[in-house]
């Protein structure tokens, strides 16, 4: 850790890097010019109510590898990814705020929201920080309870909009699009044959929340280039009913091997179900016509 610079972290899920979190965001940075600070945020793999309520079901908005994408792109330095645990999530709040915020961290600054908690039974919390905290050189800065409400209520509304396929609002609430990251693996290269070459995308985490099946606007940046794109996420029904879901990558204007890279794929907006068709042909000219569509939809959103 930084021990030149004033270290101000702040801690969070941070799922989405949406909107309410910039804000947090905006707010570090700015304590960090106006003190020469180095800017820390904390977060976690997994997501916690994975270990504290792992009955309940979460699909998670970004990856810890997009997370970190994100987290940079909005002014961080450094981002510390915490494996959530038993043994983390039962500290005492004392062994907490002295060996992970002063002793690891090297916290001079923290902020945080009123209603952070933390510690073994969630027995930490604000109060507790501001009462112990300068024994240890800490100060503690509150984040306004408006901006924690957005963050709840945008981490729900986002989840939603994507399930529904409403994509101009889930970007207006996370202040970017919506990333799907993944490698690019080998298929049947059924595309080639007629005329729209995919890459098919393994996404690694499970619980990473896919959109519904269908045809979506793209967009990916390969090698510093950006490419518009049409994304295929479904069963492949024209093909055969009883294929595994497969999300597939059409890079427009582009045929370079891609095969093994990671990538990242920006959605824009979603164009229409999946649907089973008479035939490849029948196939072809849907495709055509998406095509146009897509470009359309990219063109009209490069404006804005």
């Amino acid at each position: 850790m930084d021990s030149i610079k004033k270290n101000i972290v702040t801690i969070g899920s941070f799922d989405g890097v949406h909107l309410g979190h910039q804000s947090v965001l905006e707010h570090i940075n700015k304590l960090a010019n106006e003190m020469n600070g180095h800017k820390i945020v904390v977060t976690f793999d997994p997501h916690p109510r994975k270990v504290l309520a792992p009955q309940k079901e979460l699909d998670i908005l970004t990856t810890t590898e997009e997370k970190i994408k994100l987290l940079k792109k909005y002014g961080v330095d450094e981002v510390v990814v915490v494996p959530f645990n038993a043994e983390f999530a039962n500290q005492s709040p004392i062994e907490y705020l002295e060996n992970f915020l002063h002793k690891k961290l090297n916290t001079k600054y923290l902020v945080i929201g009123f209603d952070h908690k933390f510690g073994k039974d969630r027995a930490g919390d604000i109060h507790f920080l501001e009462t112990n905290a300068d024994q240890f050189g800490i100060n503690i800065i509150e984040i306004p309870p408006n901006t924690l409400e957005n963050i709840k209520i945008s981490s729900t509304n986002i989840r939603n909009s994507i399930l529904n396929n409403e994509f101009d609002n889930a970007i207006q609430l996370l202040g970017h699009p919506y990333l799907l990251s993944g490698r690019v693996i080998l298929g049947s290269q059924l595309g080639r044959t007629i005329g729209f070459p995919t890459a098919n995308i393994s996404v690694p985490e499970s619980d990473k929340l896919i959109p519904e099946n269908g045809i979506y606007a793209v967009k990916t940046t390969i090698d510093g280039i950006d490419y518009k794109g049409m994304l295929y996420i479904g069963n492949r029904p024209t093909i055969n009913d009883h294929l595994a879901k497969t999300i597939e990558l059409n890079i427009i204007d582009f045929n370079q091997d891609i095969y093994e890279r990671n990538i990242n794929i920006e959605i824009i907006s979603y164009i229409r179900g999946d649907k089973k068709l008479e035939n490849l042909e029948a196939l072809k000219t849907q495709i055509e016509a998406d095509k146009v569509i897509i470009l359309n939809k990219l063109s009209t959103y490069d404006l804005l």
